[in-house]
């Protein structure tokens, strides 16, 4: 194992644990919405993070990837001008753009006499902040402050939530304590996170450099199409599952039971991916493509490692899981989604990997299009197949659209960059994460409570999967190194 294999490797156990833990948090932060909310109030919220994942997109997504791609190189090098340089030139936009926004929304709510655009905006601001911020923690290396914000971030969401939820602060009939818990929570952690990055020892007014923020919006410009393109193929069903189009609650029945999917999987990806990235981009720096490839390759192993048996897992106790965590017997009807969305987003993280050539390289116009064409594939497919088979339609175009984006991007990307991923490696993989599912299955078959029957089924899942990835030797560096580190510890 070499050293920038064993530098993710070391990041991804520091990651994976506080995204785990983020991720439990915002799964009981869910399960509290759909206790304080009824369905309807829940769809409006899930409407206002719509808006807001949108805005978020369109105004400030290509600045963080900029600030994300080319950080390091200004950022590492020691040199204080070049950090007040990139700093300023970062803030600038930032706040440029949070004045259009805040324009906007603050003129929508004084024409509707309604504080929702403006609880709106408060979302956007903190979560774009929250999002650059958090972003320049990871790739300058300050991996310990990110893993504790994003746990800090999850919790203060879920404490707030509870706080401001209680009779008499906001009317029960709109979801305004939980927008106002997100954005308060959102806006103080980036505020945290600047901080340890720097930003207010090193701005100044006059170290805007046009040169680079030409470089960010270059780089960027085109990923504003990606990650519209890409929001689509998860948000589309959003505006078809409307009240009014599909009926009351419908959006909030499907979307919180593909949330417990998407959760699981977001958690994974950014923290697997943030785990590798440094190490790709410094691989490319200083060795080139040949040496990327391998860091790439090893970063998608460590994604199919936990991602296969998640998938897995979640197909076979969504039931359970669904009926545990979701306050109502109405959401017991989305349940089957939970699987489907499942192995949706593990289609989602292996595109990530399959886009990183081009994005090494700074040409990003052919994922914008792969990512275009798949996006209307989706949407011309929820059209058609939603008001004829239900909501149960939407998990299934997501897979689908998502198995479109992984092979266009996985065999339009060859030339520039192949994916190395050994067919027997994978297929050990596979066959342990099937043996998970059907051991996890089994158990959920029991006649036993709730709670206990889908601990049980997690607990079998797990032992079988790692027993069979030992057994079939697929683990047996990670096995030899983590009894080197507790050898040394005992040690010590």
């Amino acid at each position: 194992m070499n050293e920038r294999q064993s530098a993710i490797n070391r990041r991804t156990l520091l990651f994976l644990p506080a995204k785990v833990a983020e991720g439990l948090i915002s799964v009981v932060t869910l399960s509290c919405l759909t206790g304080i909310y009824d369905t309807v109030v829940n769809s409006r919220f899930i409407e206002a993070t719509t808006a807001m994942n949108l805005a978020y997109i369109i105004l400030f997504a290509w600045l963080a990837n900029s600030a994300s791609r080319y950080c390091g190189e200004y950022l590492l090098s020691g040199d204080r001008a070049a950090k007040k340089t990139f700093f300023t030139t970062l803030l600038v936009p930032f706040l440029a753009l949070s004045a259009l926004g805040l324009v906007l929304c603050g003129s929508m709510s004084f024409i509707a006499k309604d504080s929702f655009y403006l609880l709106n905006f408060a979302m956007l601001f903190g979560y774009g902040a929250f999002q650059i911020f958090s972003i320049l923690l990871v790739q300058t290396m300050r991996a310990l402050a990110y893993a504790i914000l994003s746990v800090a971030d999850a919790a203060g969401k879920l404490i707030l939530l509870f706080l401001l939820a209680q009779p008499g602060i906001f009317p029960a009939s709109t979801p305004a304590a939980a927008m106002a818990a997100y954005a308060v929570t959102d806006l103080a952690v980036a505020f945290v996170a600047a901080v340890i990055c720097g930003l207010f020892s090193d701005l100044s007014p006059n170290a805007f450099s046009g040169k680079l923020f030409r470089t960010f919006f270059t780089y960027g410009y085109p990923l504003i199409g990606v990650s519209f393109s890409v929001a689509m193929l998860n948000m589309a069903y959003r505006f078809l599952l409307s009240d009014a189009y599909a009926g009351p609650g419908a959006l909030a029945i499907y979307s919180n039971n593909a949330t417990l999917a998407t959760t699981v999987f977001t958690m994974l990806s950014v923290s697997l991916m943030r785990a590798a990235y440094p190490s790709i981009l410094e691989a490319w720096r200083k060795d080139g493509a040949s040496a990327a490839q391998k860091s790439i390759t090893g970063g998608m192993r460590n994604f199919l490692l936990v991602g296969i048996p998640a998938a897995f897992g979640l197909t076979a106790v969504a039931r359970d899981l669904s009926g545990f965590i979701l306050q109502g017997e109405e959401y017991e009807a989305g349940a089957a989604a939970v699987g489907i969305v499942a192995f949706a987003m593990l289609l989602s993280g292996l595109t990530e990997y399959a886009n990183k050539g081009w994005e090494l390289r700074g040409n990003t116009r052919p994922i914008l299009t792969n990512s275009l064409c798949c996006a209307v594939f989706n949407i011309v497919l929820n059209i058609i197949l939603i008001p004829r088979i239900g909501f149960m339609s939407a998990a299934i175009v997501l897979f689908l659209s998502y198995l479109l984006y992984f092979l266009l991007s996985y065999f339009r990307s060859r030339p520039v960059l192949r994916l190395l991923m050994p067919a027997k490696n994978l297929f050990r993989i596979l066959l342990a994460g099937a043996l998970c599912a059907a051991a996890a299955f089994g158990v959920s078959l029991l006649p036993l409570p709730g709670l206990l029957r889908l601990a049980l089924s997690v607990a079998a899942g797990g032992v079988v999967y790692i027993a069979v990835l030992a057994l079939s030797g697929e683990i047996r560096e990670e096995l030899s190194a983590i009894k080197s580190f507790i050898q040394r510890r005992i040690s010590a």
